[in-house]
């Protein structure tokens, strides 16, 4: 074992321990934990607007297929399973182009839906 024992402090430090997961003093902190802040803002988004385009899904099952709540309710807990991944996906491991771009692909999907009907 060689080293032992070993110094008090690591060598260049001035005393102050560095806490593990936390920024020094005085460093701008850009991120909440481990998940960085545009992860938080892009999962938010692509919820909403996952969760807009699931209920416009919904009505027009019902409207156009004239099927009853069962198919409705189907139809709704499969968006809704697919927004849940998609969402995960989004928090934990895609690229910050792919997730502004699902994002962005949504919320134009969403709007030309709710404007055309």
């Amino acid at each position: 074992m060689r080293g032992w024992p070993l110094p008090a402090r690591p060598p260049g430090r001035s005393g102050a321990a560095v806490r593990p997961n936390r920024s020094p003093r005085g460093a701008k902190r850009t991120s909440f934990g481990r998940v960085e802040a545009w992860r938080f803002i892009a999962t938010a988004l692509t919820v909403a607007v996952g969760s807009f385009m699931v209920l416009g899904l919904m009505a027009n099952v019902r409207a156009r297929r004239e099927t009853g709540a069962r198919e409705v309710a189907r139809t709704g807990v499969r968006g809704g399973l697919a927004v849940a991944v998609v969402a995960a996906l989004t928090a934990t491991v895609l690229p910050p182009v792919v997730c502004w771009s699902l994002v962005g692909a949504g919320a134009l999907v969403t709007s030309i839906v709710m404007i055309t009907g």
